[in-house]
């Protein structure tokens, strides 16, 4: 859920709320301007809220360093063009919030 969260803030350009769930650690680096840009061109690359996800990985750990952790991955399929995601996600205060995505076209 917290995935397709974060998916559906990039699919409607809302990046503030997109970038509200990363953790501390991945907002010490990468500033919400950087990610703005690098979500921008992943949809103009064809990312859009028609897409189709495809989820092959989906796993939760737990840890005393750390905390919870969640990993999930796949593909997500859209009309003109396919991507490879992974998305780790970290538990703070409650609830996951991301500490590492990748969305690449394929």
């Amino acid at each position: 859920k917290e995935v397709q969260s974060f998916l559906s803030s990039i699919y409607s350009s809302d990046y503030n709320t997109a970038y509200g769930n990363f953790s501390s650690q991945l907002k010490e680096v990468q500033d919400q301007d950087t990610f703005e840009s690098a979500i921008e061109s992943v949809k103009y690359a064809g990312l859009n809220s028609d897409s189709k996800t495809n989820w092959t990985t989906n796993s939760v750990s737990s840890s005393t360093n750390t905390g919870n952790t969640k990993e999930i991955g796949g593909t997500i399929d859209c009309s003109d063009s396919k991507f490879d995601a992974l998305f780790k996600l970290v538990e703070q205060n409650g609830s996951y919030k991301l500490y590492g995505y990748s969305i690449k076209v394929q």
